[in-house]
């Protein structure tokens, strides 16, 4: 099943995210949740000045709330699905500089609650 994918804009800034929706299978019963890509959400704070601080910050919160490593080890211990994997990267690589893409073999996502209730706004859907 192909992931369902929007992008939405972080109000008050020029940076649209993806917005992600697939199963937190971290859990004993999986439970839908809608999912943003690290480096999107770190380009839009902090501009491309992107190093993972935010990744260790936010990895100090509840599970709940705690990033979802996706590698390709994800697809062995089962959290996604290879089909899902490929197709996680591709969108990441979206954004990355040219010199990044073919090279991307990790991307941590974050749930969408993250950025709500927040200073910084809300997710504005973009048609």
């Amino acid at each position: 099943m192909p992931l369902d994918v929007q992008r939405r804009l972080l109000e008050g800034s020029v940076h649209a995210l993806v917005c992600i929706r697939m199963p937190d299978r971290r859990h004993a019963s999986p439970r839908d949740e809608t999912w943003l890509l690290q480096h999107q959400v770190e380009a839009a704070l902090f501009g491309d000045n992107c190093t993972g601080a935010m990744y260790r910050l936010l990895a100090r919160e509840s599970l709940s709330l705690s990033p979802m490593p996706l590698k390709r080890k994800s697809v062995q211990d089962g959290l996604v699905l290879d089909a899902e994997y490929t197709e996680l990267i591709r969108l990441l690589e979206e954004c990355l500089p040219i010199e990044s893409k073919g090279r991307v073999r990790h991307a941590p996502a974050h749930p969408h609650g993250i950025l709500q209730p927040s200073p910084l706004g809300s997710l504005v859907h973009l048609p």
